[in-house]
């Protein structure tokens, strides 16, 4: 494990991490991880049943979740957590840490609204990062009829001078239906 002390910057004591993953052993890694920082309210579970329930009575400032546990795996409890009318906080910071980073994994986890993507075996430095960036770095989140979660664009391109493509379309659908409407309605009788 790397040297957690040389990592220096914003006080962290204050944050409530809730950490969800089926494997005791990653439970103590990641919760070593977390104090070395400084953070001293680290909710666990072992039992991915009771995150939803858990995470609605402790209200957490950031939650992990490990990808694959039973019976529920973590991009489940991600998309309860962004969509259910239940949920304590839509908004919060969510961390995803998976063995395997296959893109069809990464994907799904993105669409579940998570904000970050960390492979394991976890690197402290890697981790701090992600943190630092949910918290002084977090992304407008977006409401469509199939997502919800933080912009999956990263960055604005302030090379890039031509036009919004999805303004455009948005122009065009708008448009499209204004024609629509004038064709449907009847003629005025003369």
């Amino acid at each position: 494990m790397s040297n957690v002390s040389n990592l220096s910057g914003p006080n962290l004591a204050n944050l409530r991490v809730l950490f969800v993953d089926d494997n005791r052993h990653m439970i103590a890694i990641v919760k070593a991880i977390l104090q070395g920082f400084g953070i001293r309210e680290i909710t666990t579970l072992r039992d991915c049943e009771d995150a939803v329930q858990v995470f609605n009575e402790m209200v957490p400032d950031i939650v992990i979740l490990d990808y694959v546990m039973e019976p529920v795996d973590g991009a489940a409890i991600a998309r309860t957590i962004r969509t259910s009318p239940t949920s304590a906080n839509p908004f919060v910071p969510i961390i995803m840490l998976s063995a395997f980073a296959s893109p069809q994994r990464i994907a799904t986890a993105r669409l579940a609204g998570i904000n970050e993507f960390l492979v394991k075996p976890v690197v402290p430095a890697d981790l701090y990062k992600k943190l630092l960036s949910v918290i002084y770095q977090p992304r407008s989140f977006v409401r469509t009829q199939t997502y919800f979660g933080p912009d999956r664009r990263r960055h604005k391109k302030d090379e890039f001078h031509g036009d919004d493509r999805r303004k455009e379309q948005s122009e065009l659908l708008d448009a499209s239906k204004t024609k629509q409407k004038k064709k449907v309605q009847p003629e005025a009788a003369a």
